[in-house]
């Protein structure tokens, strides 16, 4: 059957490629195509993806999924107008009509038909109207972060828009909102969440001071603790986290850094005849040692040390002086120089025995240092040569008074 007296509104067939579409933009020219040998000369239909009708404007080159792409120069017919003749061109080195060729076009109320034939001509083709497809490589979710309003397939259409947000503690960089564009890339740049940080505690922290820091970094939702060496006490919070606060970039620290003061015992208040050692001082963790001078006894502890909390370990000391036993006078001798109530060290008693009886022992006794007297208890004993003459004189008394 000849093209002339077949009917192309029952008789034809659809170019409905998305890539005929004169929207649709060649990325790699290696994915150009032609209508040449492909093309079986016959009554076409331009539908769906591709389009509704042929392009009826000048084409930009790179269109169409071809290099020099075909468009209608003149109108499309009215139904009345029945069958006519028109001239498609082919866009090439910046001229809109640089090759062209005859087509016939029916209206077919509803749609239009085009009797076409081959283009020995590559890279050439016959373009619809549509605005053609264009697919981007699809995005990742950020790390730390997501990505909503886009779909996870391998590929995405054009004018898709993706958005993006960072996870609590992360700093956004690049485009918030990433539209599909017609060349099959994306708008704006790579979006991506870093870290907050905090300043470094080490630029605040002297490594040299009595503060002490854990081991930790200065990255969000980081805890460091603090503690003091011996002889200091902390003034702060013992811990800081760093934060941010409407995701702030540098973040903050949740609490000042604290500081540690120094402790110290109060000082020593030494009691009567108590000693202490010359390096004894008011510092945690130095001890003082305490003595009585001679003929006193330490009461309390000899010992006492400043500890972590800036109080003294031990008791009071004190010094109480030495007392002896009271010493009773002798048989047949006296007491003398004791007119004391209380033997203290150093108490110095006498003693002597009455006449016609011999002293045997110490006549002075002293209180020593250890609570005990000097010397040894007094004895005294009675003359015998003298018992003896008192004996006879006492006779003779008696035996003349007889006679």
């Amino acid at each position: 059957m000849s093209l002339l007296t077949v009917d192309g509104c029952k008789n034809y067939t659809v170019l409905s490629e998305a890539d005929r579409a004169q929207g649709h933009i060649v990325i790699n020219a290696s994915n150009y195509r032609c209508d040449d040998y492909d093309l079986v000369p016959g009554w076409y239909r331009f539908q769906g993806a591709a389009g509704y009708r042929m392009a009826d404007n000048c084409v930009p080159m790179h269109h169409c999924g071809t290099a020099a792409p075909g468009w209608l120069s003149g109108a499309h017919p009215t139904v009345a107008e029945g069958v006519v003749t028109r001239r498609v061109c082919y866009h090439w080195s910046n001229s809109c009509c640089h090759w062209h060729n005859n087509i016939r076009i029916k209206n077919c109320s509803a749609y239009f038909v085009y009797e076409l034939t081959r283009r020995h001509l590559c890279y050439a083709r016959y373009c619809g109207n549509g605005s053609g497809t264009y697919t981007c490589p699809a995005l990742t979710v950020p790390s730390n972060g997501m990505k909503f309003g886009c779909p996870e397939n391998a590929t995405v259409y054009n004018g898709t828009i993706c958005q993006f947000s960072c996870n609590d503690g992360y700093i956004r960089s690049g485009s918030r909102a990433r539209r599909c564009q017609h060349n099959g890339t994306w708008s704006g740049q790579d979006f991506t969440c870093q870290i907050i940080n905090c300043t470094s505690l080490t630029q605040m922290v002297d490594p040299g001071g009595p503060l002490r820091m854990s081991s930790c970094t200065n990255h969000f939702g980081t805890q460091c603790n603090f503690f003091c060496t011996i002889g200091y006490r902390l003034n702060g919070s013992s811990s800081v986290t760093c934060v941010a606060p409407g995701n702030q970039n540098p973040g903050v620290w949740s609490n000042t850094i604290p500081t540690c003061e120094g402790i110290l015992c109060e000082p020593l208040q030494l009691a009567p005849n108590l000693k202490m050692n010359a390096s004894c001082s008011q510092l945690p963790g130095d001890s003082c040692e305490f003595a009585c001078e001679r003929g006193y006894d330490l009461i309390g502890s000899s010992i006492r040390t400043c500890n972590s909390e800036g109080s003294w370990t031990g008791t009071r000391p004190r010094c109480d002086a030495v007392k002896c036993s009271t010493l009773s006078p002798p048989k047949n001798g006296e007491l003398l120089g004791c007119n004391t109530t209380e033997m203290l060290y150093n108490t110095v008693c006498r003693f002597s025995c009455d006449e016609r009886f011999e002293a045997k022992g110490s006549m002075v006794r002293r209180c020593t240092e250890n609570g005990t007297w000097s010397g040894t208890d007094l004895v005294c004993i009675g003359n015998c040569c003298y018992l003896v003459v008192t004996a006879y004189s006492i006779f003779q008394v008696v035996f003349y008074n007889r006679f």
